[in-house]
């Protein structure tokens, strides 16, 4: 059953890149191995970091004492 389901999935293929290449369009075999000219749209993966908590941050003791009366 899958072999005939790849010779439809063939000449289909077939098919339309006969029908490309007849509306003037090419087809570029490149080298194989990585290309070198890559441009990635996104390059966050994963999950992102959660914010500190503000129990977790520490306070400046500079801020939080009151200014002495000389």
């Amino acid at each position: 059953m899958k072999s005939d389901s790849k010779a439809t999935d063939r000449t289909s293929l077939e098919a339309l890149t006969e029908a490309y290449l007849s509306k003037g369009g090419t087809i570029t075999q490149c080298a194989p191995g990585p290309s070198e000219n890559v441009t990635y749209k996104h390059s966050m993966r994963g999950r992102p970091r959660a914010k500190p908590d503000a129990a977790e941050k520490p306070l400046d003791s500079t801020a939080s004492t009151p200014a002495a009366d000389a």
